[in-house]
């Protein structure tokens, strides 16, 4: 996965230095809309496959993000409040999450319809809630679970 990662980073970092080159010619707003078109969808286009990457392979992504948003005098903060521009890691649990919302509303692949469905609430109860206070101690406790679905599911999905 680190070598896959890495040859996705190398591609996206040279489409976004080929546009920033072209920075004089094109206000911020299409600088932004360029580094969407050109270089996110590129990275984006991938996301089933490097959704279950580790954290570490995955903030090499957001550096490239990052160097151009630092190239054009952006903070984080405002390129995602006033160009919708949230980092990846935000990027594919939204991405996971549609997912999920289109398997419960039926409009999904129906195989995805079959493996996540919502289960019924159930009672509340001395057990149940020791059960979600381990899971939710420190957040995900199974570090295998962090970068999945499955992890979503149970921290945001049914909560």
């Amino acid at each position: 996965m680190h070598g896959t990662i890495g040859e996705i980073r190398w591609e996206a970092s040279r489409r976004a230095r080929v546009i920033l080159r072209s920075r004089k010619f094109w206000s911020i707003v299409h600088m932004v809309d360029l580094l969407k078109t050109g270089v996110l969808s590129y990275i984006e286009h991938r996301t089933a496959a490097i959704f279950h990457a580790s954290d570490w392979d995955l903030a090499m992504l957001d550096k490239v993000q990052e160097y151009f948003l630092d190239a054009l005098g952006l903070s984080d903060v405002r390129a995602c409040l006033e160009f919708n521009l949230a980092p990846l890691s935000t990027r594919l649990d939204i991405a996971a999450l549609g997912v999920l919302w289109r398997s419960e509303m039926k409009t999904g692949p129906p195989h995805f319809c079959i493996i996540f469905r919502l289960l019924p609430v159930q009672p509340s109860g001395a057990s149940h809630l020791w059960q979600m206070l381990s899971w939710r101690q420190g957040g995900v406790c199974n570090p295998m679970l962090r970068r999945s679905m499955l992890g979503l599911i149970k921290v945001w999905w049914n909560d």
